[in-house]
């Protein structure tokens, strides 16, 4: 189970903010985020989109749902792993790499995509 205060608060602190800084630095009332950390309530979706954004992160790392989360849903409803044991490691290094190495690495894989293609549509005239 998810514990989206757990995971809120945990971003916080590792961006170094106490909640009275991140609620003057976000426009968010420190009494709402108070209630979010410990699961009083939880914020709504435009909260989330604005807390995401004050940090550079996406709503899954946000909220703490990760890739393996959808994975356990999806083996409930397929009884399979769609990853092999490589694919997993290589998505948990993935996300641990910060936001900016990660663009690089998908800026890398839409080079070689696009390579590929050109070579494959070269290969298939000749």
């Amino acid at each position: 189970m998810i514990n989206i205060g757990k995971n809120l608060k945990e971003n916080r602190l590792v961006f170094g903010y106490t909640q009275s800084a991140l609620a003057k630095a976000t426009n968010i009332k420190q009494q709402n985020i108070s209630r979010w950390e410990s699961n009083t309530n939880h914020p709504d979706i435009m909260d989330c989109i604005k807390l995401a954004n004050f940090y550079g992160i996406s709503i899954e790392e946000l909220l703490g749902v990760s890739d393996e989360y959808f994975v356990n849903a999806n083996k409930l409803t397929s009884g399979a792993d769609p990853y092999s044991s490589e694919e997993r490691e290589l998505i948990e290094k993935y996300r641990a790499l910060p936001d900016k190495i990660k663009k690089l690495v998908r800026d890398q894989l839409n080079v070689y995509n696009s390579t590929e293609e050109l070579v494959f549509k070269k290969d298939k005239k000749v």
